[in-house]
Order: structure tokens, then sequence, then C-alpha cells
């Protein structure tokens, strides 16, 4: 039986209290069960931390001073001891089956370092607003990218850029960019 990798699910949090349970909820009901939730607070001054508290061990806690979203991006992953990583904003929330997707996409391609999907917008009681209709399901996987040559090549930034060793094409760590930019689109 092949081993089962991993996902660590990295939350970034400031001052994001009213949804954070929402989100920290959503990563511990995965459907996939092999998963380890780090929940990173950059310097929040509502009750987040009391939050976080609430959940005792069944999440990682990091408690950083304010250091900017790619900060506490690079503390989540410097914590994380997955095979793969699902970023999560602290007001955002996945679908129950997401990692479960994730797991079965490396298996489907297993050269690929990169998934991203479309996301489906909700209101306040997270039902879908609709504004957005390219919804992705539960079991599709919308696109496969692998997107580190054109990152290295500076053809696309993303504004929360991984920095990747060259030699072993590993993520060692993310740089926040200011733009996007892409070829296609000026």
């Amino acid at each position: 039986m092949k081993k089962k990798p991993l996902v660590s699910i990295l939350i970034n949090n400031y001052n994001y209290g009213k949804f954070l349970a929402d989100a920290i909820d959503s990563a511990l009901s995965q459907t996939y069960s092999h998963c380890e939730t780090i929940v990173v607070d950059d310097g929040s001054t509502d009750n987040s931390r009391e939050i976080i508290a609430s959940y005792g061990d069944r999440i990682i806690p990091i408690l950083q001073e304010n250091g900017g979203q790619a900060a506490a991006f690079n503390s989540g992953f410097a914590a994380s001891q997955g095979e793969i990583i699902c970023f999560l904003d602290a007001d955002d929330f996945f679908l129950p089956a997401k990692a479960e997707t994730i797991v079965a996409a490396f298996d489907r391609y297993p050269d690929s370092n990169w998934f991203y999907h479309s996301l489906d917008y909700q209101n306040d009681i997270n039902k879908p607003t609709n504004e957005f209709t390219d919804r992705c399901e539960e079991s599709e996987l919308i696109e496969v990218w692998d997107l580190r040559s054109a990152i290295q090549n500076q053809e696309l930034n993303l504004c929360y850029q991984p920095i990747i060793e060259l030699e072993t094409s590993k993520i060692k760590g993310f740089e926040a960019l200011l733009r996007w930019q892409h070829p296609d689109f000026g």
C-alpha cells in the first residue's frame, strides 16, 4: 500500500477573529485524515489568539509579532511537516474534500509541483453568491500548472512568490511582491 502523504494546511491570520473558527473548523473537518493544521497569528489585536488557544493540541499555533502576510506564510511553512502544503486565509474556508482532491491530483500528476483551482464566493452565512460561476466541485480539479519556470524567469510575479532553491526545485519560503505582471496581460 502506498504511503499517504501528510497535508499541511497553513492558516494565516491578522485580526480575522470573526472568521477564524470557520477556517480552522474547515481544516480540521477534511475527509482526508492525514493532515496537520498550522495557524499563524501575525500580531492580531482582536480575539484571534483566544480562538486559537481554544483548539488546544488539535492545531499547531504560531504566535508572532506583525510582519505581514509573507512573514506569516514563511513561519507556517517553516513549521510544516507535510509533503503537500495548502494555504488558507483566515477569512476563507475549505470544502470538506479539499485535501483529498489535492492528494488525488498529486497522485494523478506526480511530476507537478503546483496546483490551483477556482474559488466559490460565499456570503456571511456560507451560502454561494453566484458571483463566480466556474466553481470548483469537491472532486474536480480545475487547472494543473507548474509555475516554477515562469516565476524563476519573472514572467509571472505572484503577490506571494515562492522562493525556490534552483538545485532542488524545493520551495524555501515566500517573498511579498507588489504587482502582478504577465506577458499576456502587459
